[in-house]
């Protein structure tokens, strides 16, 4: 989750509706697990947390950092969200997967959106927080690169996920919360 030291934790758990037990993954979680450990403490010991990262040093950092902190309900996971059936997460056993600041280095949403629909729960909920078109910040990606939030609606409605809910957590992002019907 490059650049994710001013984003809040608590607003992003809050806005994805993570709740005691819940299972939940953090897709792209980068290198510090900014969300993960968080998340750790909020859904407890009832609950689960994928940390989900395609470059293997991410999730060999955060697999030191859980050891570390002596963290039992953290499971880092290597694969790629764009490649189908890639992520060793059990199937229709996910209640929230965040996507954020991580969407826009994907290039094929639709499979995104196919391979968190087999991991979700039926009552599942997909947040997807990224950067605005023309956001000036110095972490921000160049703008060729940032997904469109009406253009991600269309692809995750090709794989049955529809927004539910907009929330704003900072100036230089959108996030929405998709659902199915």
């Amino acid at each position: 989750m490059g650049g994710s030291a001013f984003l809040n934790p608590e607003q992003l758990m809050d806005a994805g509706g993570v709740r005691f037990g819940h299972h939940v993954a953090d897709i792209g979680t980068g290198r510090t697990g900014h969300l993960v450990f968080p998340l750790a403490g909020r859904v407890g010991e009832e609950g689960r947390v994928y940390a989900v990262d395609i470059d293997p040093e991410c999730v060999q950092m955060v697999e030191s950092l859980r050891r570390t902190r002596g963290t039992q309900n953290i499971h880092p996971v290597w694969g790629d969200a764009e490649a189908q059936g890639s992520l060793a997460i059990p199937e229709e056993s996910l209640d929230v997967a965040f996507l954020v600041n991580a969407l826009w280095s994907m290039k094929q949403p639709v499979e995104v959106a196919q391979e968190l629909g087999r991991l979700m729960k039926d009552s599942g909920r997909i947040f997807v927080m990224d950067w605005r078109q023309n956001a000036l910040h110095p972490l921000a990606p160049l703008d060729e690169y940032r997904q469109h939030p009406e253009l991600v609606d269309v692809s995750f409605a090709e794989a049955d996920w529809y927004p539910a809910y907009e929330v704003r957590i900072t100036p230089h992002h959108w996030a929405r919360a998709y659902e199915r019907l």
